[in-house]
């Protein structure tokens, strides 16, 4: 049996024109490690980024190489302020929920299951008609 921490967890947050994005990045980090998560699984883009040696490339072409290497399961955790970003809320968050993965949000020093991740699950929330009381 597989548990959450076992599986992967993508960081999901504002790079781009981000002031202090790397602080961010790093703490979100430090909270799922300490939340339970080993480093191995965690991964935080701005690092991949880096390591590959992308930092000066185009936006385009870090994408491409994030989305390469995007799990198909575990969780995607989204960081304050992803909701403003083009890549975190154009495209990772739209394949995370694409391939099923869970939503999570670090806020403050926690990790929470993301409002919207229960409203994706709820057949009610998809527009079907709630089952007649007895039914």
């Amino acid at each position: 049996m597989k548990y959450l921490k076992d599986l992967p967890v993508y960081i999901c947050g504002a790079i781009t024109d981000a002031p202090g994005y790397i602080a961010r990045f790093l703490h979100a980090t430090r909270v799922l490690n300490r939340c339970g998560w080993v480093m191995g699984l965690i991964m935080n883009p701005v690092k991949m980024i880096i390591k590959a040696g992308l930092q000066d490339a185009r936006w385009i072409e870090q994408m491409d190489y994030l989305v390469g290497r995007f799990p198909q399961d575990g969780t995607l955790c989204r960081i304050p302020g992803w909701e403003g970003s083009k890549g975190a809320a154009g495209v990772e968050y739209p394949l995370a929920k694409k391939y099923g993965l869970i939503i999570c949000d670090i806020v403050g020093d926690t990790v929470r299951l993301a409002d919207d991740y229960f409203k994706a699950k709820s057949p009610v929330a998809d527009g079907a008609e709630s089952p007649a009381k007895g039914e």
